[in-house]
């Protein structure tokens, strides 16, 4: 997988504030933020790229429940006839399947299900992570008498969101991450 800023918003990234702290290495802090989205996309990726995990999950459990038939009528024949493969009991077929399984449960699970995405979750927490340890910022943000929240996290979140997943909530979106994150994380920064 490959996420790279484009110069354009890699200079609006770094337009979100009027001062910087002077110790900050650029090119590190973009390869840090670059990565982190990489890491995003493909973890994003990978969770459905051998098709959606709900039919894969289900998939899975058939061929989990066949071969335990399977076991079985292999264990009612008599020994001599059973044969001499590696896996006459088909044991390491069952603990990989399980395992799969395992790994299936979780990507079609509850914690993906409606509008829940924990590896959107954890680019949010990566960023503001970044913000607070790498760019000395604070997780705060104003809001004009009845007008949207609005700042210099605002406008970071919104425009790394952006680029990175294509898309990025509204103002009102980008405050409740960060209120969230407070919630999270309330003895930051360390």
């Amino acid at each position: 997988m490959s996420f790279h800023f484009t110069d354009k918003q890699w200079k609006a990234i770094r337009s979100v504030r009027k001062s910087w702290p002077d110790d900050i290495d650029w090119v590190l802090a973009r390869g840090t933020v670059e990565q982190l989205g990489r890491t995003s996309i493909m973890m994003r990726a990978s969770r459905s790229h051998l098709g959606p995990p709900v039919d894969i999950r289900n998939s899975l459990r058939t061929a989990l429940r066949l071969n335990r038939k399977l076991q079985a009528a292999m264990n009612a024949l008599p020994a001599p006839l059973r044969g001499s493969s590696p896996d006459p009991n088909l044991e390491e077929q069952d603990r990989r399947l399980q395992s799969l399984l395992v790994h299936y449960e979780y990507l079609a699970g509850p914690q993906f299900r409606g509008q829940k995405d924990p590896h959107r979750h954890y680019l949010e927490i990566g960023l503001l992570t970044l913000w607070v340890d790498l760019f000395d910022g604070d997780t705060s943000f104003a809001r004009k008498l009845d007008g949207p929240p609005y700042g210099p996290l605002v406008e970071f979140l919104t425009l790394t969101l952006g680029a990175i997943t294509g898309v990025a909530p509204g103002p009102a979106g980008i405050a409740k991450i960060i209120e969230q994150y407070r919630k999270q994380f309330p003895s930051f920064p360390y």
